[in-house]
């Protein structure tokens, strides 16, 4: 697998490109973004689309300490909405829930969180 800077070069998924469609996949490394957080992959323009994901609701949690905070999930929202997918995006200390690590679902407040769910469930799938 063709890795850049430790990341996958291939979009999110971390499975490497066919060999033939390498050339139509190509990526650009971008610099920290304003809020500090670790450096991106994203696609060269134009960039491929991901279709069969346009009418698949797509939420996105990132709690205040996990791992993924910092270096993961940011990539994965901004190359969802680079790709043409529309999703939602929500950090917990944002939304008024703090403290939490990456399994937010074994912490003392994973109800307040289950409901911050359960309201996105409710607004998003029909």
């Amino acid at each position: 697998m063709k890795q850049l800077a430790g990341r996958c070069t291939f979009g999110i998924a971390a499975v490497p490109a066919p060999r033939r469609k390498i050339a139509d996949r190509a990526m650009s490394a971008q610099r920290h973004d304003p809020e500090g957080h670790s450096r991106e992959n994203r696609q060269d323009t134009p960039a491929r689309q991901l279709v069969n994901l346009r009418s698949v609701p797509i939420l996105i949690v990132v709690s205040e300490a996990s791992y993924h905070a910092p270096l993961y999930d940011h990539c994965t929202s901004k190359y969802l909405a680079q790709a043409g997918v529309k999703h939602s995006f929500v950090r917990l200390p944002q939304a008024g829930i703090k403290g939490n690590g990456h399994m937010m679902m074994l912490e003392k407040n994973n109800l307040q969180i289950a409901a911050l769910l359960r309201g996105w469930i409710a607004k998003n799938i029909r």
